[in-house]
C-alpha cells in the first residue's frame, strides 16, 4: 500500500470510528504519536473532559489541573504508575487516550493530514510488538 493511500485509509477510518480506535486498528500498541495541543486547549481545566473520578482526583492530588499540566507532566515523564499518587495502569491508559483525543479533535483537517503523515513516517505497519511512545506538547 502506497503513503498516499494509507493516508486516505487513515482519515477515512478515523471520519467513521475515531481517533483511538484506527490507530488501534492500523498500529495495534506498537505506536510513536506527536501530537501538538493548541494554546486554548492546553489552558482548559481537566474538570471539562470527563476524566473518572478516580484519574481526576489523582491529577488533582499531583496538583495538575488542566490540560496544559497533564501534557508537560507526561512529556516528561515525571507522571508515572503509583499507588502513592493513586494512578494505576487503568487511569494512566485513561489519562493517555483521553490526551490523544482531546488534541486530536482540536485540530484542523489540514493539521490531521499533518498528524497522519507524521505518524506514517515514524511506525510500521504492522504492528509486531506491545510498546506505546508517545509525544504530546502544548503550542505557545
Amino acid at each position: 500500500m502506497s503513503t498516499q493511500q494509507l493516508l486516505n485509509k487513515l482519515l477515512e477510518s478515523e471520519a467513521k470510528i475515531g481517533i483511538v480506535k484506527t490507530l488501534s486498528r492500523f498500529y495495534g500498541r506498537n505506536i510513536k504519536i506527536k501530537l501538538t495541543c493548541s494554546g486554548h486547549i492546553c489552558s482548559s481545566f481537566l474538570y471539562e473532559y470527563n476524566f473518572s473520578t478516580r484519574s481526576l482526583n489523582a491529577l488533582n492530588r499531583l496538583e495538575l489541573f488542566t490540560i496544559g499540566d497533564v501534557i508537560h507532566a507526561v512529556s516528561r515523564n515525571q507522571l508515572h504508575l503509583s499507588s502513592k499518587n493513586g494512578i494505576g495502569p487503568k487511569s494512566m491508559s485513561e489519562i493517555k487516550t483521553k490526551l490523544l483525543f482531546i488534541c486530536f479533535e482540536s485540530l484542523s483537517y489540514s493539521d490531521k493530514q499533518l498528524f497522519f503523515e507524521t505518524l506514517i513516517a515514524d511506525n510500521e505497519l504492522p504492528a509486531s510488538d506491545s510498546s506505546v511512545k508517545e509525544t504530546f506538547a502544548c503550542k505557545t
